[in-house]
């Protein structure tokens, strides 16, 4: 497969935390889009939740969503987290299909698995291999391993049908000298700039392609190149003419009638 990867790094998402309160717990990136520069644009909503030291992300893939200019039989082969803190080990990984069954075939990837950016010990990356994650729209499923299907209940709706993934986080110490012993210790990671990657596959001409998106709050995407963001609205209908004669008859009717008011009221005087 002729893999084209692009890069975009951009500031979108909203965090929410009470005034006053630590960083919050949960991260969204709803319905967010980008276009590096090829023929097609990756969108995708997530859900991200830490409790204690356990991760969940959970992920929708909206190839094929109306005015989102996607391809709808790209798949996700690799899904991830970044800029989640310094020193971090990741295991216990899970992952569930929409109907919350286990969901085998996925595990931590080296190298980003195809997902632009550092990956190292502040971020994970979760692959597929050859499972991937489609959307509702997809009419063609590539690949042999055991594809997911997710569905959402539109704009600013998460509905249940999506991939989640659990994983949990520690710090990892260990003594020098001959006899080295490591311990791993849970820790909990801040949300507060973390970044949401994908890499989707099976795109037009066999292009795959590659995402992250920052998510601070508030942001401004006005200096990023390709900034992830809302799919465009549908176009604007525009009035018919024998319409905009009746609005024009009307708005004329209401004129004349505030001109008589006024008249009577002077001459009442």
């Amino acid at each position: 497969m002729n893999k084209l990867i692009k890069t975009a790094a951009v500031a979108v998402a909203v965090i929410v935390a009470m005034p006053g309160s630590a960083p919050a717990a949960d991260a969204y990136w709803n319905q967010q889009c980008t276009n590096g520069g090829w023929t097609f644009n990756t969108c995708a909503s997530a859900h991200v939740t830490v409790s204690g030291n356990t991760v969940t992300l959970r992920i929708w893939n909206l190839a094929g969503m109306p005015n989102s200019n996607t391809f709808a039989n790209t798949g996700f082969t690799a899904v991830g987290l970044t800029s989640l803190g310094s020193g971090l080990t990741f295991k216990n990984l899970l992952a569930y299909y929409p109907s919350g069954t286990a969901y085998a075939g996925w595990s931590f990837a080296t190298g980003g698995g195809g997902i632009p950016g550092p990956v190292g010990s502040d971020g994970v990356s979760i692959s597929g291999a050859s499972d991937a994650i489609y959307s509702q729209y997809a009419t063609s499923i590539a690949g042999n391993g055991n594809p997911a299907v997710t569905n959402w209940g539109g704009s600013g709706q998460y509905g249940s049908g999506y991939v989640s993934f659990t994983f949990q986080t520690f710090i990892t110490a260990c003594t020098t000298g001959p006899n080295k012993v490591c311990t791993d210790s849970p820790t909990t990671v801040s949300l507060a700039n973390a970044m949401l990657g994908l890499h989707a596959q099976s795109g037009p001409a066999g292009q795959s392609t590659g995402y992250e998106c920052l998510a601070t709050s508030p942001s401004s995407t006005s200096t990023q190149p390709y900034p992830c963001s809302p799919p465009p609205p549908p176009p604007t209908v525009v009035p018919e003419p024998a319409t905009m004669i009746l609005l024009a008859t009307g708005l004329m009717a209401l004129a004349g009638a505030d001109t008589v008011r006024r008249r009577r009221k002077k001459s009442a005087l």
